[in-house]
């Protein structure tokens, strides 16, 4: 596992505005390296939906034996009956996915518990996602996603030709989606502890400042 250069500095972001202040907000002092940990919502978050998942995938594999009777009812009709079970088989392999995504972050709750995540000019190092640095510089751009099971993640979008070796859910992807569009990692920030919000900014703004151009005097 590759490790954070201890490079100091402070960077500022955009406050987040609250219930009894929405205007004027200041910025936010974040100091670099930054480390973050999974809170303890996070772990409650991932218990409360597994049962949901696995209980799901008992409910359609209990059905697979019907399943042959779908091709040969009148109603449905063979191809009717072959595009039902594809959709059956299509849910369940996204079930499946999601209750391992669940189980890996768990998993890596119970070794990381305090520093699963670690920001700093260099890169990111998400233990969740990959044991190397994904450095700035291999970020094509950044955005944010409130997609991910009601929380927020922040998509990276990868420089063409990306090699990084990646873990977990997201190796999976690379496996299931063909590599020339296996360009995009996410990093997970609802489960996190800390100012989620300036974590956020941060990452937007590190991946922006590496692909601006050098101002030449």
């Amino acid at each position: 596992m590759e490790t954070i250069k201890d490079d100091q500095s402070t960077i500022w972001v955009p406050g987040s505005p609250t219930l009894t202040k929405t205007t004027n907000i200041p910025p936010v002092a974040v100091t670099l390296p930054a480390v973050y940990g999974v809170s303890g919502s996070g772990k409650a978050r991932w218990i409360m939906a597994l049962p949901a998942n696995i209980m799901l995938i008992l409910i359609i594999v209990s059905g697979a034996p019907n399943w042959p009777s779908l091709l040969t009812s009148e109603n449905l009709g063979p191809i009717g009956g072959v595009l039902l079970i594809l959709g059956f088989i299509f849910l369940l392999s996204g079930i499946v996915v999601s209750a391992y995504s669940l189980l890996w972050n768990m998993h890596c709750a119970k070794n990381y518990p305090s520093s699963v995540l670690t920001i700093s000019r260099q890169g990111i190092l998400d233990l969740r996602v990959s044991d190397g640095i994904i450095e700035w510089g291999d970020v094509l751009r950044a955005g944010v996603s409130h997609a991910n099971r009601g929380g927020t993640s922040v998509a990276l979008y990868m420089r063409p030709g990306f090699e990084g070796v990646l873990k977990g859910p997201q190796a999976l992807r690379r496996i299931i989606i063909p590599r020339a569009k296996a360009t995009l990692i996410t990093i997970e920030i609802t489960s996190l502890s800390g100012d989620r919000n300036a974590l956020v900014e941060v990452i937007l703004l590190l991946a922006k400042q590496a692909n601006q151009p050098l101002k030449v005097a």
